[in-house]
């Protein structure tokens, strides 16, 4: 992991040995690691950590960066609060080549507005793929609606 921070520019080490790749780090940039490994566990992405190493020096920047991820932290756990509160699936299962998806997605639309039902966002589950079976005629892949309660 600290070879990806120093080639994303996030934690550069303080010296490399040229024989043996080895990184070796200032006992100064334990402060640098630390904010690292707690900006990750918060879910922040290593690109969003280099800006803000880059600008923590900056108050208005710094909160401005994490203002904006606290808020996609409250989007996603809503996104998951109502994926979770499924309360059934409704499921079209293709036999074949993805070509029916849009099908599939239309009949599951009209059953979902002839019952006034909520839903979810659709996600499919590949039963079997091209990473499984090159053949199109093989592959077997459910397009699905989580129902959500009113």
């Amino acid at each position: 992991m600290l070879r990806h921070y120093q080639e994303q520019g996030v934690l550069t080490p303080f010296a490399v040995d040229p024989f043996t790749g080895h990184r070796y780090y200032h006992p100064d940039q334990l402060v640098d690691a630390h904010w690292i490994t707690r900006l990750r566990e918060a879910g922040l992405p290593v690109a969003q950590i280099r800006e803000v190493m880059a600008d923590r020096d900056d108050p208005e920047r710094l909160s401005g960066l994490l203002s904006a991820h606290a808020e996609h932290l409250r989007a996603e756990h809503a996104r998951l609060g109502e994926m979770s509160a499924a309360r059934d699936v409704i499921v079209a299962t293709l036999h074949g080549s993805y070509d029916g998806v849009p099908e599939a997605t239309a009949v599951l639309g009209s059953y979902v507005a002839a019952h006034d039902l909520r839903t979810g966002p659709m996600f499919n589950i590949y039963r079997v793929s091209p990473a499984q079976d090159p053949d199109p005629a093989a592959w077997v892949t459910d397009v699905c609606l989580p129902v959500i309660d009113a």
